[in-house]
């Protein structure tokens, strides 16, 4: 059997030492595989995070447009009691609509309370 020696810079290395370099090599190979994996995992997370926050500021922005309506429909209705009984109407038909939406998108197991659209 033929012994293949190299020599880098002035060391010698011989077929057991070359193994384990290229064994070493794999090593860091694999796990440079595993490390590109989980930032592709971690890219499509973000992704999803950001989508979930453009989503939750179109919903804050909406109950802000809803709750500025509220002081001009009041204002609006005066104090007829005709009016303010379907505004009241309305606001609690609202009330329960959002606690509803809300209750049906918070995860199981979210934080918090749910909310109590009757209150």
């Amino acid at each position: 059997m033929t012994k293949i020696y190299v020599q880098v810079v002035g060391r010698k290395y011989d077929d057991a030492r070359i193994a384990e370099i290229l064994d070493n090599q794999e090593d860091i190979l694999e796990l440079l595989r595993k490390i590109h994996q989980q930032g592709v995992t971690m890219a499509g997370e973000v992704a999803k995070l950001e989508q979930d926050v453009a989503e939750n500021a179109s919903v804050i922005q909406s109950a802000i447009t809803l709750l500025n309506n509220i002081k001009a429909l009041l204002d609006a209705a005066g104090t007829d009691p005709v009016k303010l009984a379907a505004l009241s109407t309305a606001l609690e038909a609202n009330s329960a609509a959002l606690a509803a939406a809300v209750v049906a998108n918070t995860p199981s197991g979210g934080a918090g309370p749910t909310p109590d659209p009757n209150s």
